[in-house]
């Protein structure tokens, strides 16, 4: 059984504005994403309590994930560049349009 740095659980329901997409928590983190393409797309992430590390663990259920599944991971869009240049640089990422994006398709 897969399990993240802090423990936290991956919720997640259908977004009431789309139903393509999903709502998901982990610890103090929520956002919405959608798969399209073989690929997670991350759309919108917001930490309640930043510095906790939740964020981490949002990253290893996404990662987890399309690892299991042979897929890519994106941002799809970044605002801070700071975080954007970090996901490039320590995280493994490539730049993408206006986000990032990670191929484990071939990982599996």
């Amino acid at each position: 059984m897969f399990q993240t740095t802090h423990k936290l659980d991956f919720y997640q329901k259908d977004w009431y504005l789309s139903p393509s997409c999903k709502a998901f928590k982990v610890g103090t983190c929520e956002g919405i994403y959608d798969i399209f393409d073989n690929t997670y797309r991350i759309i919108a992430i917001v930490n309640d309590k930043q510095g906790n590390g939740h964020f981490e663990d949002v990253l290893e259920w996404f990662e987890n994930s399309a690892k299991r599944d042979g897929y890519k991971l994106a941002i799809v869009e970044i605002w801070n560049k700071r975080f954007k240049k970090h996901l490039i640089k320590k995280r493994g990422f490539k730049p993408f349009s206006d986000g990032v994006i990670k191929d484990f398709s071939e990982e599996q």
